[in-house]
């Protein structure tokens, strides 16, 4: 499904339920989900529970989310921009997936290039783009 403009702070609200609750859903059919688009700096970081530069060190296997399986990765974390991340510590985090696309997208952890991430999480500790295409940008 297209992206969607973002409506303040119930898109964002409704993009963070959306993300607790795949975690949880069984793993039955693919899950189409909208997402609000986050195209500047300040609403990716207002959206985010950590925002870190990071380098991708490695594939961390798959987790379940939105009925398919998404790419899971350790980031080394250079500096903490918002939350709580310590320099030189290792986060594991999950490419929030696209869903009912048009299958173009690539997964943009995969990559040497140190990132901006934009992450929401979970109480148990785990960390997610905050959207498929909102949730990284160049570190420069």
């Amino acid at each position: 499904m297209a992206r969607r403009p973002a409506r303040g702070p119930a898109a964002v609200l409704v993009l963070l339920g959306v993300l607790g609750t795949s975690a949880c859903a069984p793993g039955g059919a693919e899950e189409c989900a909208s997402w609000p688009e986050l195209s500047s700096e300040q609403q990716r970081t207002d959206a985010s529970q950590l925002v870190v530069i990071g380098t991708v060190d490695e594939r961390d296997g798959d987790e379940r989310m939105l009925g398919v399986d998404a790419a899971a990765w350790t980031v080394t974390v250079d500096e903490t921009l918002k939350g709580d991340a310590e320099a030189g510590s290792r986060i594991r985090v999950v490419s929030t997936p696209e869903t009912c696309g048009s299958g173009d997208w690539s997964d943009p952890l995969d990559t040497d290039t140190p990132l901006v991430l934009y992450l929401v999480g979970d109480d148990q500790g785990n960390w997610a783009t905050v959207t498929p295409f909102d949730g990284t940008a160049p570190a420069v």
